[in-house]
């Protein structure tokens, strides 16, 4: 777990570092760049706890949580993004890139995360 650890918090500081370096040169916007780290802040957080609530049980209970999890984050995200871009006065291709940019970030620590606490049969 510690290693897992480091990594996500070695992933969240390239974020960091680099989200800092567009929204200093004015490429990206502050409020673009807050609003998609606390979405898929989010979407990480429900993914791991899925992932944790399923596992060390019966292979049908454990993909019942992870897949099933995995459609309600889509679901989730997908509504939060629609109502984000309809209804919020942010720049659309800045918020899209940032968003983006932040899941395949986070999506490197959620695999991390696996790869590090799957038991080997």
């Amino acid at each position: 777990m510690e290693k897992t650890v480091k990594t996500a918090l070695i992933i969240f500081v390239i974020y960091i570092l680099i989200a800092f370096a567009l929204i200093y040169s004015g490429k990206i916007g502050m409020i673009e760049s807050v609003i998609s780290f606390f979405l898929n802040l989010a979407n990480t957080a429900f993914a791991l706890y899925f992932y944790e609530k399923g596992k060390n049980r019966k292979n049908q209970i454990f993909l019942f949580y992870v897949l099933g999890g995995m459609g309600l984050r889509l679901l989730g995200i997908a509504l939060a993004f629609i109502i984000l871009v309809l209804f919020l006065n942010i720049d659309i291709y800045k918020f899209i890139f940032m968003f983006f940019f932040l899941y395949f970030c986070l999506l490197a620590a959620e695999i991390l995360h696996y790869k590090t606490n799957v038991s080997k049969i």
